[in-house]
């Protein structure tokens, strides 16, 4: 395995796509993967029957994570592996030894999420075909991200004994959910843009797609029953496809949606507000919270864009499930929009407990909690603080590998 994982390439984007599909799609990919990087390919076998339910069902048996500064985070480590019973296995490139805490070492790691790297199905791990790249860590070495990503990649099959392949779609982790029979995604898998990348690996099946009906039943062929999750407002207002940021699968017919709205009525109905609950308070209710100014999708509304996302999903994910609203902050913070995401838990469905963010806002911290609790959850609290102004939570940290 290792000798035929050594030969295979890695194709640069200009080059494939280039011949592939022409520049006509390049807007597209550059607004994915950002103005400064380009992206790469992972050659490994494309996996076309794909079933995501060890990545969100069943007993929770692991815990993978990775950090470059890991002595900030055993404390959680620990309290998260004593809570959730699983252990925590560290992928770093520092070694580092700490009593109940596995590690496994690489030669260099400069990405932070294995959530959005990867998926485990129930024989593989799965990647995504085309990988960021940051032009300034240079296109070959053990600098640049597709070789962290690789030999992250390579650690987590041989690990679990499994497979390595790659979906027959671009992806980031934290835009696939599981949800009772279905797969939940972003609506904006249905624009063939999100495809045409990687035509050419099998030009008969990908350039048979057309229609938005024709992409529907291909990703329903590859994940099964699929629901396209109302996400893209226009190219500059998206929450880039992370269900995970708001919306949380709490049983097979219940989910928790997030709500700005519902946060602001919460702390204005609070008669004791702290000063940093007032600062929040503040951003959160004023026209402060829609960085970027727009309307929305729809001018004749007067809420602002992302709550109109959030009810929009809200609206369509209540054709299929019971919804409850939970409180959602977003906020802009000296420019930089920040989300106070509870809805980014780790949640564990069998044994009914959850690992929770918390913001140090009292009343949205215990409402948050409670409504976990009222649907049977125990709860373990981590300050949220730091993955706020970074935009992750517990889920975004955590890849759980879990018996099917």
């Amino acid at each position: 395995m290792t000798e035929d994982l050594s030969r295979r390439r890695l194709l640069t984007m200009g080059v494939a796509a280039g011949t592939a599909v022409g520049i006509a799609g390049i807007p597209f990919l550059t607004r994915c993967v950002g103005a400064k990087q380009a992206a790469l390919f992972l050659d490994y076998p494309m996996s076309f029957d794909i079933n995501v339910q060890s990545s969100f069902r069943g007993k929770l048996d692991r815990l993978y994570t990775t950090s470059y500064q890991p002595e900030k985070y055993v404390g959680d480590y620990h309290a998260i592996s004593r809570f959730l019973e699983s252990p925590v296995t560290l992928i770093s490139e520092k070694p580092y030894a700490a009593e109940g805490i596995e590690t496994i070492p690489i030669d260099r790691i400069n990405h932070t999420w294995l959530r959005d790297l990867f998926v485990f199905t129930d024989r593989q791990v799965l990647a995504s075909p085309i990988i960021a790249l940051n032009n300034t860590r240079g296109l070959f070495g053990s600098s640049n991200n597709a070789s962290q990503v690789r030999e992250s990649l390579e650690v987590l099959a041989a690990s679990e004994g499994l497979e390595v392949a790659v979906a027959p779609c671009p992806f980031e982790g934290g835009q696939i959910l599981r949800a009772g029979d279905h797969t939940l995604v972003p609506d904006y898998w249905l624009d063939i843009r999100n495809l045409q990348f990687i035509a050419h690996i099998d030009p008969d099946r990908y350039y048979g797609l057309r229609s938005k009906e024709d992409i529907e039943y291909f990703y329903n062929s590859v994940f099964g029953p699929t629901l396209f999750v109302p996400n893209l407002v226009n190219e500059l207002a998206s929450f880039s496809g992370h269900l995970d940021m708001y919306v949380t699968p709490v049983k097979s017919d219940t989910i928790f949606v997030g709500d700005i709205a519902l946060a602001d009525k919460i702390l204005k109905e609070s008669g004791q507000l702290s000063e940093i609950e007032k600062q929040i308070y503040q951003r959160i209710s004023t026209g402060e919270n829609d960085i970027f100014g727009q309307t929305g999708i729809d001018e004749a509304d007067p809420k602002p864009v992302f709550q109109q996302v959030l009810d929009r999903t809200a609206e369509y994910l209540s054709q299929f499930y019971t919804v409850k609203r939970f409180p959602f902050g977003l906020l802009n913070i000296q420019g930089r929009l920040c989300f106070m995401s509870y809805n980014n838990a780790l949640v564990s469905h069998d044994d009914k407990k959850v690992v929770l963010p918390n913001f140090g806002v009292d009343v949205l911290d215990t409402f948050a909690k409670k409504q976990y609790e009222q649907e049977g959850y125990t709860t373990l609290t981590l300050s949220g603080t730091e993955g706020m102004l970074r935009r992750y939570g517990p889920h975004c940290l955590y890849l759980e590998k879990r018996s099917v």
